[in-house]
């Protein structure tokens, strides 16, 4: 399997294209009616700041504009105020929904995988009485931010099978670890 820095193969393609796909029909994301650019806008941004090294929705923008001066790209700002608008956990269902398809796609049922949970902390440098925000460990300036934990398959194949905001709740881990793991047998019967 192909690293994030490897070039594009066929098989990364067709992903990248069945991904995309199934972000518009599971409509991850509403832009708001005075959106500027279109959802497939938005979508490509997305999906080539999920493939590139950097991770970076300000590094795939800037690296699109360059790579086609002639389109209008838009800005890591303004897809960040597009997500915004958005409810995480209407995001999440969206998400959910979309992976169970690509876990059937990928034929990774009734086969013995690795997996990693993480738990993962996002820096906010705004209010911190905003809803959703938590005391975090220092990072980048912040020691306030939003929290999720994550299950992914890792080793050959790699997909996020779940992700929980765990904002609102206390870390009690076994808990969390087991909400992932009912969730995803639910989700799987």
């Amino acid at each position: 399997m192909p690293t994030k820095n490897d070039s594009m193969t066929t098989d990364t393609a067709s992903l990248l294209a069945v991904s995309s796909e199934l972000i518009s029909k599971y409509n991850i994301i509403t832009l708001p009616e005075s959106a500027n650019y279109e959802c497939q806008d938005t979508l490509n941004i997305l999906l080539h700041a999920a493939t590139s090294s950097t991770d970076s929705l300000e590094s795939a923008s800037n690296d699109l504009q360059r790579k086609n001066p002639d389109l209008r790209i838009p800005s890591a700002d303004t897809i960040f105020n597009y997500i915004k608008e958005n409810k995480i956990e209407d995001i999440l269902s969206s998400f959910r929904k979309m992976n169970l398809e690509l876990f059937k796609m990928m034929k990774l049922e009734n086969n013995i995988h690795d997996i990693a949970i993480d738990f993962h902390d996002i820096s906010y440098y705004g209010d911190k009485n905003t809803p959703g925000i938590r005391g975090i460990k220092l990072k980048n300036g912040s020691s306030w931010g939003k929290s999720f934990c994550t299950l992914d398959i890792i080793g050959t194949s790699h997909l996020t099978l779940d992700v929980i905001d765990i904002n609102s709740l206390n870390k009690n881990y076994s808990l969390l670890i087991e909400s992932l793991f009912k969730r995803l047998k639910n989700d799987r019967c």
